[in-house]
């Protein structure tokens, strides 16, 4: 599942910046929106949903499994939010404050959404 959304994701990247190219902003703010409801929300938070519930014994902290989906989850919400930027920028600054900090990324986090570099090319 979860390779399964970074490849949509990646699709939708390299969707909105062809689209950008051709100053085609109808066809940008679709591809996020169906991105966002149909894939991440829809399929992808739903399929993941059930596997946090599972709790290892005697701790709240998560598996190694559950860390991989939850380090994928918070990927795909900040290159979300990168794309929806442009379009709705105090909305995009206000949860992009409040996203957690996931993986190595500590020191190579933008502090503001506005200077942080548009999703270009291929996601890793």
């Amino acid at each position: 599942m979860d390779r399964w959304i970074l490849s949509s994701l990646s699709t939708v990247v390299r969707s909105c910046n062809e689209a950008l190219e051709r100053y085609d902003f109808q066809s940008v703010t679709s591809a996020i929106y169906s991105f966002w409801l149909y894939d991440f929300c829809d399929v992808y938070l739903e399929a993941v949903k059930p596997k946090f519930t599972e709790v290892k014994s005697g701790g709240t902290e998560l598996s190694s499994r559950q860390q991989e989906h939850l380090d994928v989850l918070l990927f795909c919400v900040e290159i979300g939010l990168r794309l929806l930027g442009p379009f709705m920028p105090f909305l995009t600054e206000e949860l992009w404050q409040r996203l957690p900090i996931f993986g190595d990324e500590l020191h190579m986090r933008p502090p503001s959404i506005c200077v942080a570099p548009y999703p270009h090319g291929r996601v890793k």
